[in-house]
């Protein structure tokens, strides 16, 4: 199949900003993320050249005209494809991204509109994909405001939990689904072929296709860490005796904290607080030890796992998601603050 070359992909979404006149800063935000995920390799080094190409299309040009000379501007752009699948952008990831771009202001402007329609029209994308695509922007949306309109209220964590828990099942069928969308334009004549590359290349599909879903589910995140913070797994529950069970979550490693989350399958993924909302889920974990360390009044045993060391016979771990050495450094360290070891 034949797909967009990539830069001239990202003029396409540079030009979307245009067509009303003026880029918000969140859409520029928006258009360096995606920018970012669809060419990490080159994107600041194109980006600069990029906007001062586009905004050279439209120089000297009244506001009026401007949906004309950029729907020309980008079937030009359009025109240019390849069929390296690996060095290109898809007809349907690309229109994700500019639904993705038109709607992180939360408005999908009239004239963003129908450059995206000419686009989907001129390019032999399914209206229906367009329709059901645009269903998935507009719902992450209303999950975003319900999010928004959840942390406002000064309600008890136990509350809080099980709504947040529906939101974040309803985003996870809403990138499935968006997934699917994308990946099911995939067309190899061969069916081994096929079943390869989509193996290969699904991982990748799933980080591309979701940056909307991706921001709500940080924003929705933010929300557990706010309500937890302030009440806390079993804050203000105070018992005699306690037995803590570390996990894998918190590991102490040369010298400092870091933090894990389980993937749901088969590994642990560290967390880094690159941002502000990492930052945040950090603390709640780190909070959420804090909390359960300090619930006895009499006393406590803390229980960190051995882990299992055990191999198949072919080699393989019997359970490489609890490795000894996912403990070890936890428990080391808990010994050398001067907690006995019974």
């Amino acid at each position: 199949m034949k797909v967009y070359v990539i830069e001239n992909a990202i003029k396409v979404l540079y030009y979307l900003l245009l067509i009303d006149g003026e880029a918000t800063d969140d859409e520029l935000q928006s258009f360096d993320r995606i920018g970012r995920e669809l060419d990490a390799a080159r994107f600041q080094e194109l980006r600069d050249q990029i906007i001062e190409d586009c905004k050279n299309t439209v120089e000297n040009v009244s506001l009026e005209a401007y949906p004309g000379i950029i729907q020309t501007a980008v079937d030009q752009e359009l025109s240019i494809q390849t069929n390296i699948l690996a060095e290109g952008i898809s007809p349907r990831l690309l229109l994700w991204n500019l639904l993705v771009l038109a709607y992180s202001n939360q408005h999908f402007d009239a004239s963003e509109e129908r450059l995206v329609k000419h686009i989907v029209e001129t390019q032999n994308i399914n209206e229906s994909v367009y329709y059901e695509m645009k269903q998935i922007a507009e719902t992450a949306i209303a999950l975003d405001n319900e999010h928004s309109w959840l942390v406002q209220q000064e309600r008890p964590y136990t509350e809080i939990r099980p709504i947040v828990e529906e939101i974040e099942d309803r985003i996870q069928v809403l990138r499935t689904i968006a997934e699917n969308l994308v990946s099911d334009e995939v067309i190899v004549p061969d069916i081994e072929e096929k079943n390869n590359f989509v193996k290969e290349t699904f991982d990748a599909i799933s980080e591309k296709v979701n940056p909307v879903l991706e921001e709500t589910v940080e924003k929705t995140g933010k929300a557990i860490g706010t309500a937890a913070d302030k009440v806390g797994k079993v804050q203000g529950l105070d018992l005699d005796y306690t037995c803590l069970l570390w996990d894998a979550d918190m590991r102490y490693d040369n010298g400092r904290w870091r933090f894990y989350s389980f993937n749901g399958n088969t590994k642990w993924i560290e967390q880094k607080g690159d941002s502000e909302y990492k930052q945040d889920k950090l603390k709640y974990m780190l909070n959420a030890y804090r909390v359960l360390l300090t619930r006895a009044r009499a006393g406590m045993v803390i229980c960190v796992p051995e882990g299992n060391p055990n191999k198949t016979p072919s080699d393989f771990w019997e359970d490489s998601t609890r490795l000894p050495e996912y403990y070890d450094g936890t428990y080391q360290y808990l010994k050398s603050v001067g907690i006995e070891e019974i």
